[in-house]
């Protein structure tokens, strides 16, 4: 059958600078409604399909509704429904890593949890052009059984640290990882911590929000992470949602990577915003912005565009939809995304 598809007459609903909704008018009586459209990069490619994004991303789709009039019924179930289940990539296993866990009362215990790798458009304009060698030089000595020492990341909230911890975790996906969330964290003692650890020496240790291991001041926080380190002899990630600047000189060791996570400059602000599709002209900019600000603004937009762009077809809706004998066809697979 020739279809007539017109993609720039789509309703489609975005997040940033991808879609993850759309309806396709097919021409003749069909029509393809496109759900929960993804933008992922952990996948099998057993077809060999081209990406649709930077960093091998494809823009998956999770679920197909075929609409159609009665007398396509034999065409879409026998021709086109097997030609949409035929492109596929298949989603690679996420990373895993062990979440400290505590029951009321009682003894503390890991639960293994997965992490997906989130998107990142581009490490050196999410981060700063430096921190490509950075992120490489923390892979590096990762990676090194005998290295021991710490990754302190620092930097007020909303630039971005713990978003960029979730994507080293799926860069470590060889090394056995264990998570202590900020709530642990507060109420945890040094010998608690070493007993919990105690049976995974080989482990890499995460730890978010690292500033609740001391109630009284973040350089003290510091501190305690120090000793936290020497007594435990295994390597420690830490992100901190302050500045340190008064305790970072004497740090400067083979032993630790830091890396202070700031606003993004006036400039970088302006060429991310373009990048994820932000209609706000870059004139208006006028101050460095946090990534959270960024993307915010970004959330922002979509957000209205969606409204406005459902408005404009309410008030003009097509005739076919009235006619269409409402037949749907699901074509999700838990095993597989089908590719838009």
């Amino acid at each position: 059958m020739d279809h007539k598809h017109n993609s720039s007459q789509d309703i489609v609903k975005r997040e940033y600078h991808y879609i993850t909704d759309f309806l396709a008018n097919l021409g003749n009586g069909i029509m393809l409604d496109c759900q929960n459209c993804q933008l992922i990069n952990a996948v099998d490619n057993p077809n060999k399909y081209k990406s649709d994004g930077d960093h091998n991303h494809f823009l998956t789709v999770d679920k197909v509704r075929i609409h159609y009039l009665p007398q396509h019924d034999n065409y879409v179930n026998e021709e086109l429904a097997s030609k949409l289940s035929s492109f596929y990539v298949l989603q690679s296993t996420s990373a895993a890593i062990q979440v400290v866990c505590k029951y009321p009362k009682q003894d503390y215990y890991l639960r293994g949890i997965s992490v997906k790798k989130p998107f990142i458009y581009g490490l050196s304009l999410n981060y700063g052009k430096d921190f490509t060698v950075i992120h490489h030089h923390i892979l590096k000595q990762l990676a090194k059984p005998d290295w021991k020492g710490i990754v302190l990341l620092y930097g007020i909230p909303g630039t971005g640290k713990t978003y960029y911890i979730r994507y080293l975790i799926n860069e470590l996906q060889e090394k056995n990882l264990i998570y202590f969330p900020s709530d642990i964290i507060r109420v945890l003692s040094s010998s608690e911590f070493l007993q919990i650890i105690k049976p995974y020496s080989r482990s890499i240790i995460i730890m978010d929000d690292a500033e609740n291991l001391s109630n009284d001041h973040p350089d003290q926080a510091l501190t305690n992470l120090l000793n936290l380190n020497h007594l435990s002899h295994q390597p420690i990630i830490a992100a901190f949602n302050t500045y340190l600047p008064k305790a970072l000189p004497q740090l400067r060791t083979s032993s630790i990577i830091q890396y202070c996570f700031d606003r993004l400059d006036i400039n970088r602000s302006q060429i991310l915003l373009k990048k994820l599709g932000s209609q706000r002209e870059i004139e208006t900019i006028k101050q460095p912005m946090t990534l959270g600000e960024i993307y915010a603004q970004i959330t922002l937009e979509t957000k209205i565009e969606h409204t406005t762009d459902s408005r404009k077809q309410l008030n003009t809706p097509d005739e076919m939809i009235q006619l269409l004998a409402e037949q749907e066809l699901s074509l999700s697979d838990k095993d597989n995304c089908t590719l838009s």
